[in-house]
């Protein structure tokens, strides 16, 4: 369907150059390259969020986490990631600016003061992330974290999973991507020994 469609279209509007190359192999009569962005004017001008600046004072390690609290982000996957990070540096703390039906599966590593949970990102919340957290924790799809993470200057440390979105391709792996084998103890470690 998908091909069928692309051959009838006028033009084909692709996220990536991959994306492109692949609707002209498809058959495309014209493509736009148009790289999916979101809006990150928050780093200039929100006041970063008091909660989670007290939370990251003092702590170990911070990682942040930005993104819906759902299946697509292995947010099970996570909380497991989380256990293991407790169990080699209790110091080590996460912020984590999301919702969704899956937050609960992180209230343990809330409860135990390893995690803030600080619902809905908002422009405050990550401003505050960009200023404390030495690195994204992104272990199920990457989408336009990726365009979020680049404009912090943070890395984004994910899996080497089969479903990120396209703006996985935004990301150079050895730089701004740190990929890690695809279990809740190599994630742990990746972000404690992080090279980037």
């Amino acid at each position: 369907l998908e091909h069928w469609q692309v051959r009838r279209a006028d033009r084909v509007f692709a996220y990536t150059d991959r994306g492109a190359a692949a609707a002209w192999r498809a058959g495309a009569r014209a493509v736009t390259t148009v790289m999916n962005s979101t809006d990150i004017g928050y780093l200039q001008i929100a006041e970063p969020d008091p909660r989670v600046l007290r939370f990251a004072n003092g702590a170990g390690r911070t990682f942040g986490y930005i993104g819906a609290l759902d299946a697509s982000k292995r947010i099970g996957f996570l909380a497991r990631a989380l256990d293991e990070l407790w169990e080699r540096d209790r110091t080590a703390r996460v912020i984590i600016a999301g919702d969704g039906p899956d937050a609960p599966l992180l209230r343990e590593a809330e409860a135990r003061g390893q995690a803030l949970l600080t619902g809905y990102g908002t422009p405050e919340t990550k401003k505050a992330i960009s200023q404390t957290c030495e690195a994204i924790l992104c272990p199920g799809r990457i989408g336009l974290v990726a365009i979020e993470t680049l404009a912090m200057g943070r890395p984004l440390i994910s899996t080497r999973w089969p479903f990120h979105a396209p703006e996985v391709e935004y990301l150079h792996e050895g730089s701004s991507l740190l990929f890690t084998d695809d279990d809740p103890r190599s994630f742990a470690e990746g972000a404690l020994t992080n090279p980037l």
